[in-house]
């Protein structure tokens, strides 16, 4: 790779990053603009915007990696996450608009009636996008590897920049820098893949790959591939940010429906090189990213380095979405009275930054992207899914029963993490968190 082209790259994104959050904080004037925009996105802006919180490493790096080992069945993970977008446009992206909350932990606590409820869910989702976020710093790791740069300082430089605009700006330096991002990828890996196909042909259309495409993991591990991105839809704070920061139900139901379709279009690209790279017998190096040293043999010097920043944009869309979500859960669910004389505003700029450091910090011990997003995602889902839906269809609801399935579907998780039995542990947590709420609702039927 052309170090120095990349380096200017590198350099340029970060610069116009900072200018456009610097863009936005002008325009921010209480915890409404800071963490929902004012409420005004458009569909275009929360179309692209939706795509970015995911186009990260999981469906660029993580699912061309699925993709090299197991062939087309490197597409469950992108394609869970469109069920999700368009699940969400069946108008649950409408109703979410229409609550008027601030994050999904102040929906169970308007619904339930429960302030300790509101402070679980919150925990939870914190930990949950905490863990995702870790994993967008292994990705940004491995593909710095995979590039050949192994130089810490530019790794904590590019992080830096990330949460230095994420914190001036808010969700409106989100937004806009999102907007800038999508076009970058969308534009990169399109005229890459058609580079790749005219100039290396026979890889692309051997059936070698496809042949051997046998679930690795067996069919239970593909199944809560498929369905925990689904059902994390319903219960993800950053998207749930998206949502609540529409400027009408409608323009959130059809931007959800846009999300979907143009990130399974976009999947075609990890999933093609990540195929031939099986189909061109490339190895890869342990630690490396599969998507950068295919594309490092295949191309050349300039190419690698473009696709280079084209991944770091990804990494940085869905980044940047998850310290904005992480930071709108503490600064707006808890209250801290030591800091009582620190503006609102002023604290969750605070609470921003202090996350992104320790975030960076936590990064440095995992290794495994997929595996990683995987588990963040099954501890929402298991625990509030089942009080979370309950709150799209009736007001009569149960403060014992959303109690019940949080613990009944966390217990049931860790349990069947240390002692698997050889089926989904994530569904089988979903399905006993919803026994756990029937149960509540029953026991709260028998006391009337």
């Amino acid at each position: 790779m052309n170090t120095f082209v990349f380096l200017s790259l590198f350099l340029a994104l970060g610069i116009i990053y900072l200018i456009i959050g610097f863009i936005a904080s002008k325009r921010i004037k209480d915890n409404n603009d800071y963490f929902l925009a004012g409420r005004k996105l458009g569909f275009w802006p929360l179309s692209l915007t939706l795509i970015a919180t995911q186009l990260g490493g999981g469906v660029i790096l993580g699912t061309c990696e699925e993709s090299y080992s197991s062939g087309l069945y490197g597409i469950f993970y992108t394609l869970g996450i469109c069920l999700g977008f368009w699940v969400l446009a069946c108008g649950f992206a409408g109703k979410l608009r229409g609550f008027n909350v601030c994050t999904i932990s102040e929906l169970l606590e308007k619904k339930y009636r429960s302030t300790f409820l509101r402070k679980i869910a919150s925990i939870l989702s914190v930990m949950s996008l905490g863990g995702i976020l870790i994993g967008l710093v292994v990705a940004s790791r491995k593909f710095m590897l995979g590039i050949g740069i192994d130089n810490e300082w530019i790794l904590a430089i590019f992080w830096l920049s990330l949460i230095a605009y994420t914190v001036i700006g808010g969700l409106k330096a989100v937004v806009m820098t999102d907007t800038l991002q999508v076009g970058v990828i969308l534009a990169v890996f399109t005229c890459v893949l058609a580079y790749v196909f005219f100039s290396n042909p026979e890889y692309l259309l051997s059936t070698k790959a496809m042949r051997a495409s046998t679930p690795s993991g067996g069919a239970s591990s593909y199944l809560s591939l498929l369905l925990m991105p689904m059902l994390f839809s319903l219960v993800e704070q950053d998207l749930a940010q998206r949502f609540f920061s529409a400027k009408s139900k409608k323009t959130a139901i059809m931007a959800s429906a846009c999300a979907g379709l143009l990130l399974l279009l976009f999947s075609i690209v990890p999933i093609t090189i990540g195929i031939l790279a099986k189909n061109a017998d490339i190895v890869i190096p342990d630690g490396s990213s599969v998507l950068m040293v295919t594309i490092s043999f295949l191309t050349n010097d300039i190419v690698t380095a473009f696709v280079s920043c084209a991944v770091l944009a990804a990494i940085i869309s869905t980044a940047d979405s998850l310290l904005c979500a992480m930071s709108s859960l503490i600064a707006q669910d808890f209250n801290f009275p030591f800091l009582k004389n620190m503006t609102k505003l002023t604290f969750s700029k605070l609470v921003t930054f202090i996350l992104g450091i320790v975030i960076i910090g936590m990064g440095a011990f995992f290794d495994d992207i997929l595996k990683i997003y995987i588990q963040s995602y099954s501890l929402p889902v298991c625990a509030l899914f089942a009080p979370m839906i309950f709150c799209f269809f009736t007001d009569r609801l149960s403060k014992t029963a959303a109690f019940m399935a949080v613990f009944s579907g966390l217990s049931a998780f860790v349990v069947l993490s240390l002692y698997p039995i050889g089926f989904s542990t994530e569904i089988l947590a979903v399905a006993v968190s919803f026994i756990g709420y029937a149960l509540g609702m029953s026991y709260d039927k028998i006391k009337e």
